[in-house]
């Protein structure tokens, strides 16, 4: 008996991948019983984040958890690029311990975020509290009026120097 499965005429990357891992989740469920460490894709670790507004400033939330700040933790600003760079390490390995399965991301990892003109970099804060790294950017949002742009109709006209080219 099949199973009716519902039609979806545009799929997007993501649904294209999640299925794909779906897939290949059941071909290796079998293999997973009989093998102690479990083969799973390799992949870059790359810690979440967001970026809010809260009054003139923005600031960068970054998950990473289990870093220690003071050594493996870096926050740059160069450029007019925020990079914080870092490592996750896990030194605490035991000798002879056999793993059934290893999720846990660990290894190097590095965030570039383009920054708003007008952020000096001497104002920039970063704080680190459970897990969560804070940076902190003083005005990065400025208020501007919007300025309004006329639209010309028909024909642009020309300016006055080429006007004066035209003419010669």
């Amino acid at each position: 008996m099949t199973t009716p499965v519902r039609w979806t005429p545009r799929i997007e990357p993501l649904d294209l991948e999640r299925e794909a891992e779906r897939l290949l989740r059941t071909v290796l469920e079998p293999v997973e019983r009989l093998l102690p460490v479990a083969p799973t894709p390799r992949r870059e670790w790359v810690p979440a984040c967001d970026l809010v507004r809260k009054g003139d400033d923005l600031i960068l939330r970054l998950e990473v958890p289990g870093i220690d700040p003071e050594k493996d933790l870096e926050v740059t600003v160069e450029d007019g690029v925020l990079c914080v760079r870092g490592e996750r390490r896990f030194a605490h390995e035991e000798e002879g311990a056999e793993h059934y399965r290893r999720e846990i991301a660990r290894g190097t990892f590095e965030r570039a975020i383009r920054l708003p003109e007008g952020v000096e970099p001497g104002d920039v804060r970063a704080s680190y509290e459970n897990g969560i790294l804070e940076v902190t950017l003083p005005k990065a949002v400025r208020s501007r009026a919007p300025k309004r742009i006329e639209v010309q109709i028909g024909a642009p006209q020309a300016t006055g120097t080429e006007r004066d080219a035209s003419a010669a």
